[in-house]
């Protein structure tokens, strides 16, 4: 499914871009389909605007808001054929797409993007690259000042509105300054940097030189002098001296002349810039509230040292990769206390995210964050932003060192459904949250009764801030149950801060679910059925039966570069029944995989049934898993023929001959086959009442490819199967 996650990212990076600062357009020369070339530069002096529409072929988004024709209708009122005071271009921003999918003969297209559109069409990604373009369709406004904003699908009076809402040259001694860029905000203790910010010509004439002043808290600090050459609406940037600043402060920057005189228009030749020094804490035990909004899935936090190390972290990690990860809030409007203690005196630096880049309050919820030290003493709050993060910075001065802390921040073993009995080594990773370094650890690990399964004993060296990757001795498990892995120890002494001291691993034994060994895979794809990919594994790892588009395969999660002309892709909205011959006892897993990572729309399915149409494992909606785009669920075969024994071929690997020795308690009739990987019968053997005792068959194999095989022996109510391997 690529809609709703195309429609998210391009959410996200629109809110990102409209709320930063000013950014100015990178120039490009391209050539069309038609062979006109275009280079970007050159419209803009001729005072146009710019609306370029970043699309590809395959997007469907983009197909929809194409087939509106307000690009079109734009063009036509307002492009060459009208008012001439825009152009518009479309570029097709994926490398991977061709001519024939702009022209819709392709096979990743959604339709003809060439007939009917009346402006200029450029097949070239490297544009979408230069513009940092993460989601298509991408609408980017590029005034004549070369000032670059990201404008939604919006109507024909909007983009003009936009168009004519651009800075124009007047005059002739025209500067403007355009955009700071260094440091603002608050700071810890002291910061040091180069003031800098860009400005333009804003005039008629080229500008040659200009006096621009900076003033602290009102004090004139340093002139600058600059001397160049820029034509009209060229750039250039103002660097100052590096300042020190170690209060609150208010810099002042004044362009006060061009070219030796006068500037005509002073509206934007003055900029102001707030910098405040943060709050300050005498104690090292910080707490934090924190209070969701109506989707605290979007939210995650990290309280960083002054090195930029994140030693406490809360909330959905997944926000960067568009899951649902541990440690997600689970409650909408829920306000969660957590103990930060902190190991030394120093910076640091709390940062909040929100995913929709809407903050957490107050249009869905009145979300928020307080961070304050244990006498109550506030260092930080907020909550309303509309950028992608927020940071709060404090300072720790005087306070006393925490020495032993530490905190479990993930695990890394064995997890989820199991069959039979497992063995495994239990692995995690520590991070050290105290001033001294951690030379040993003592971990226990406690069954969901509070039995003590494990004591670890482990030495190394960890500083401060940093994590070791811990493997534990090997257990073994045959039941169901839930294990907890805590810190008992650390450095010899009790470590007292709870803060994710202990790590809870879920591990289910399946059940036998079934007798039969006929199974079915039942899919119904939504819009994107080329997408799936699945395969039946048993235990030793090997394929028994697969489908959907072999391009993806079972390692394309993710990877986006599936088509609908994919060798076995599916047909998008089909119902599919393939049947699977599972051959013999064991532990099976079913994997179903999405090319573009985001699961399956709703209605969608992919389900394993048994005989009697019982639902064994079913895939649905979004498929969410730590590490990827899949997941894994387990089942087990069962049901030998009971009057078999001692079953054995020879050789095995074998190249045009095998003999099948099998012992039987009392006579049966048999139906002997030999079957392929996906359950087909590719030979029947024999089928007859075989004598109680030893029974030996010849099999000839010089008609069958090399391979792996089952031998079936079946007695009408239950089977028995043995792998053949034939090597030729």
């Amino acid at each position: 499914m690529k809609q709703l996650s195309t429609l998210l990212i391009s959410f996200i990076l629109c809110s990102q871009l409209s709320n930063a600062q000013v950014e100015i357009a990178p120039d490009f020369t391209a050539t069309d389909i038609e062979g006109n070339t275009w280079t970007l530069y050159e419209i803009l002096d001729q005072g146009k605007s710019v609306i370029m529409d970043v699309s590809a072929t395959w997007c469907g988004p983009c197909w929809a808001f194409h087939q509106t024709h307000t690009l079109d209708n734009l063009y036509e009122t307002y492009g060459p054929n009208g008012t001439d005071e825009v152009v518009v271009l479309f570029v097709e921003g994926d490398a991977q797409t061709t001519l024939e999918d702009l022209n819709g003969t392709g096979s990743s297209t959604l339709g003809n993007w060439v007939e009917g559109t009346s402006y200029p069409i450029i097949d070239d990604a490297s544009i979408s690259d230069a513009y940092n373009v993460s989601a298509f369709p991408t609408i980017f406004h590029i005034c004549p000042s070369r000032l670059l904003t990201e404008i939604e699908r919006v109507s024909v009076d909007e983009y003009i509105a936009a168009h004519r809402g651009c800075p124009k040259a007047e005059g002739n001694q025209n500067a403007g300054i355009i955009a700071y860029e260094s440091f603002e905000g608050t700071f810890c203790r002291e910061n040091t940097f180069a003031p800098q910010f860009k400005f333009q010509n804003l005039g008629l004439d080229s500008m040659m030189s200009a006096t621009i002043t900076m003033s602290i808290n009102d004090v004139p600090t340093e002139t600058l002098n600059w001397t160049g050459g820029l034509k009209t609406y060229q750039l250039a940037d103002a660097i100052f001296e590096e300042i020190t600043i170690m209060e609150d402060s208010k810099i002042d920057f004044v362009i006060s002349s061009v070219n030796g005189q006068p500037d005509e228009y002073t509206s934007n030749n003055n900029l102001q810039v707030n910098t405040e020094l943060s709050k300050s804490s005498e104690t090292p035990y910080i707490v934090l509230e924190l209070t969701t909004d109506s989707f605290p899935v979007e939210t995650y936090w990290e309280l960083l040292d002054e090195n930029g190390v994140a030693l406490y972290t809360g909330g959905n990690p997944g926000i960067f990769t568009q899951t649902v990860a541990e440690g997600t809030y689970p409650d909408i409007m829920t306000t969660y206390t957590h103990q930060l203690p902190l190991p030394n005196a120093g910076c640091y630096e709390f940062v909040l995210y929100d995913f929709y880049s809407d903050g957490i309050c107050c249009v869905y919820g009145e979300g928020g964050y307080v961070l304050k030290n244990e006498s109550g003493e506030m260092l930080a709050e907020g909550g309303a932003f509309e950028t992608a993060s927020i940071a709060d910075p404090f300072n720790l001065e005087g306070t006393p060192s925490i020495n032993n802390n530490a905190s479990i921040i993930s695990y890394n073993g064995t997890r989820g459904v199991f069959c039979g009995q497992i063995d495994f080594q239990p692995s995690i990773v520590l991070q050290n949250v105290g001033a001294s370094p951690i030379t040993s650890a003592k971990l226990r690990i406690k069954d969901q009764d509070d039995n003590e399964i494990q004591v670890f004993d482990w030495t190394g060296d960890i500083a401060t801030g940093r994590i070791a990757a811990i493997q534990m001795n090997s257990i073994s498990l045959a039941s169901s149950t839930d294990l907890s892995i805590e810190i008992v120890e650390i450095n010899g002494e009790e470590d007292p801060f709870d803060y994710k001291n202990t790590f809870e691993v879920s591990l289910t034994r399946t059940d036998v679910s079934t007798e039969y060994r006929d199974m079915t895979v039942e899919l119904q794809t939504d819009n994107y059925g080329y997408e799936l990919y699945w395969e039946v594994v048993d235990d030793m790892g090997e394929v028994i039966a697969s489908g959907g588009n072999e391009n993806v395969g079972p390692n394309g999660g993710g990877a986006g570069v599936a088509t609908p002309a994919d060798p076995g892709a599916y047909a998008n909205g089909a119902t599919i029944v393939e049947n699977v011959q599972v051959p013999m006892d064991g532990c099976y897993s079913i994997l179903v995989v999405d090319d573009y990572g985001d699961g399956l729309e709703a209605g969608a399915y992919v389900r394993l049934v048994d005989d009697l149409q019982n639902t064994m494992v079913e895939f649905t909606g979004v498929f969410v898993a730590p590490s990827a785009p899949y997941e894994v669920k387990t089942f087990v075969s069962t049901q030998d023929v009971e009057a078999l024994a001692n079953i054995q071929l020879s050789p095995n690997p074998a190249k045009n001959q095998t003999r099948l020795n099998f012992h039987l308690n009392e006579a049966r009739f048999l139906d002997i086959a030999l079957t392929n990987t996906l359950g087909q019968r590719v030979s029947s053997i024999q089928a007859s009442e075989f004598p109680a005792g030893l029974n030996s068959i010849d099999i000839n194999l010089g008609q069958l490819s090399t391979g792996i095989y089952f031998i079936s022996l079946q007695d009408g109510q239950q089977i028995t199967t043995r792998r053949l391997i034939i090597t030729h």
